[in-house]
């Protein structure tokens, strides 16, 4: 019942926001049925979970069934984008809940207020940034949302709107992911999924992955048990500081103050 309530929200918003049929929001939770386990198992061996190019990739499949416009595979991308990072986010914490024993029912509380606070929370910073920075601009260059622009002009306008050699280096790509996700040589060779969104996120963000990894190595080399017990959250810790020093400048930068 809850299930069916859910998905019924999600076909009625996307009626709403995008003025769409029906059918297509619909088709974008058949569709995300499909690429959960991929998001999943990027998730599980990478900590980053790939929704906005498999998102594109929903958009491409709505955009060939419902071809025409934008709106449709924008609308059908959105469910699938949504639902794949959320379900792949609930399965990072269920798994955390459950290395600290805590029980299902406190962990499906605290994740239904953190809906409530999240939904403010992040439409306050969403407007906070954009206001400080703008979108797409040099300072906040919105590499998600240009990525799926440039999605919806090749769902729009075809292969001949993608740049020279796009098609080719995504077929190869593909290949090589089947290839190397292969028993006999997966335990010999990176995770495909780890490789792949190094080319997907921005440079500066791949790099400060590697550079953290390799931090977190050096570290193990000299204390394994200091390692397992502070390295991630250090990292983490880190991560947050980012986060919420961005968000101060952002303001700073809203009142007038600046360096």
């Amino acid at each position: 019942m809850q299930l069916a309530i859910a998905s019924g929200a999600v076909i009625v918003f996307g009626m709403l926001a995008f003025d769409v049929h029906p059918l297509i929001p619909a088709f974008g939770l058949v569709l995300s049925t499909v690429l959960c386990s991929a998001a999943a198992r990027a998730m599980g061996e990478t900590d980053n979970t790939p929704a906005g190019p498999l998102g594109g990739v929903a958009q491409v499949v709505i955009g060939a069934a419902a071809p025409g416009g934008i709106d449709a595979p924008l609308a059908g991308g959105g469910v699938v984008n949504g639902t794949l990072m959320h379900s792949a986010m609930m399965l990072q914490n269920w798994k955390t809940g459950a290395l600290v024993k805590t029980p299902p029912a406190p962990q499906l509380v605290a994740q239904l207020v953190g809906v409530v606070v999240g939904a403010v929370v992040c439409a306050a910073a969403s407007v906070l940034i954009a206001t400080a920075y703008g979108l797409g601009t040099e300072a906040m260059p919105a590499p998600a949302a240009t990525s799926w622009k440039a999605m919806a002009d090749v769902v729009k306008h075809g292969i001949s709107a993608m740049p020279t050699y796009a098609p080719l280096g995504a077929a190869i790509a593909l290949v090589i992911g089947i290839v190397l996700s292969l028993k006999p040589i997966a335990k010999f060779t990176p995770s495909p999924a780890a490789m792949g969104m190094a080319f997907i996120l921005p440079p500066y963000v791949s790099f400060t992955m590697a550079i953290g990894g390799f931090a977190y190595w050096l570290l193990a080399r000299r204390s394994k048990a200091t390692a397992d017990e502070s390295g991630i959250a250090l990292a983490s810790g880190v991560i947050a500081g980012e986060a919420i020093a961005g968000l101060i400048i952002a303001i700073l930068i809203i009142l007038g103050v600046h360096a």
